[in-house]
């Protein structure tokens, strides 16, 4: 019976919403989940990786998302200006419900630089994405009361489930579109900064799983505002206040971070930090977690590990053990040289 009602929950905020990815589904360490437009100048020609979260669901699911996400992107230098294309695949499988999310996404970011000294510079960045937002209904692991077969005591998939909703469930797949601008850069004393906002889903599209029923998403306002501070020596200061807007919900992280830099421009960094996070849902405007961040730029490899902690009530739908995520990143191709995406 736990199940049936968890599965009738399910259907019915599917019907309101459940894909307001502003909460749904949201790569804290994915710059692409908040802004179109950054580059991270590096001067090598390709980049992939992979992205791993636990994630909270606040839609009324029990049990958190897992959230699966690989990219390949390719960079290139025109003179002093860059661009980069990138695919990424996400797949958004909340555990224990109806709904597997995936996308398929292609992004081309175009960065002009506005002017450049030997210590300082200020560019000027455009982004675009494009690619199917595919939605995806799975009731495999539900059963309902007269799917149990009494005389052989067991759970018969092939009795119909009578469940209305059940039998109108449907796939959807749909055009997903995204535009971004932002501007960056350094002065001569050392300090860098950025800032930026995107627009996500331009063409809003039907994104209810049940049939003859429409309910088109909503459109996902980002901003973001990064700087990084010299403290001393190869030592510094890194901030971002990320905020998004996805009517009817709004979600602010702020993340402070201490890295250290060790062997110059082809040494490692590494730094620590944390990332507090609130939102305004159902229950209103509140702290929803806070993060511990840790990062390692090595060689070719960036390692990239949060760690949330639920605060309050919330706490109850990651079951009370908090939220990972993980990402790593390869770099080749080009002359092996880099500016760390940590602190730009």
């Amino acid at each position: 019976m736990t199940r049936i009602a968890i599965s009738i929950v399910l259907m019915m905020v599917a019907g309101v919403g459940i894909s307001q990815d502003a909460l749904f589904s949201n790569l804290n360490n994915a710059i692409s989940s908040y802004s179109v437009a950054d580059i991270s100048v590096n001067r090598y020609e390709n980049q992939v990786g992979l992205n791993y979260r636990r994630a909270l669901n606040l839609t009324g699911a029990q049990s958190p998302n897992r959230i699966y996400s690989v990219y390949w992107n390719r960079h290139i230098n025109l003179g002093d200006d860059h661009l980069t294309t990138e695919l990424r695949v996400t797949q958004d499988n909340p555990t224990n419900t109806i709904l597997v999310k995936n996308d398929i996404m292609a992004s081309v970011r175009f960065s002009k630089t506005l002017s450049q000294a030997s210590d300082s510079y200020q560019r000027l960045s455009v982004g675009a994405t494009i690619g199917a937002n595919l939605l995806n209904p799975t009731n495999e692991s539900f059963w309902y009361g007269n799917q149990y077969d009494v005389e052989n005591q067991a759970v018969n998939f092939d009795i119909p489930s009578g469940e209305p909703l059940v039998d109108r469930l449907v796939s959807r797949s749909a055009l997903d579109m995204a535009i971004g601008l932002s501007w960056q850069g350094r002065l001569s004393s050392g300090i860098q900064y950025g800032i930026g906002g995107s627009l996500y889903h331009m063409s809003p599209y039907n994104e209810s799983i049940i049939d003859n029923s429409t309910l088109l998403i909503s459109r996902r306002y980002s901003g973001y505002a990064h700087l990084s501070l010299p403290v001393a020596g190869s030592v510094r200061y890194g901030t971002t206040a990320i905020v998004q807007h996805q009517d009817p919900f709004l979600a602010f992280s702020w993340r402070h971070t201490i890295s250290f830099r060790e062997g110059g421009a082809d040494g490692f960094i590494f730094g620590v930090g944390v990332v507090p996070r609130l939102v305004d849902h159902f229950d209103g405007f509140g702290m929803e977690s806070l993060g511990f961040c840790a990062v390692l730029e090595y060689d070719a490899y960036t390692i990239d590990l949060i760690y949330e902690i639920g605060v309050g009530d919330i706490d109850q739908f990651s079951d009370r053990r908090g939220n990972f995520e993980f990402a790593i990143a390869y770099l080749f191709g080009g002359d092996g040289s880099r500016r760390s995406s940590f602190i730009y």
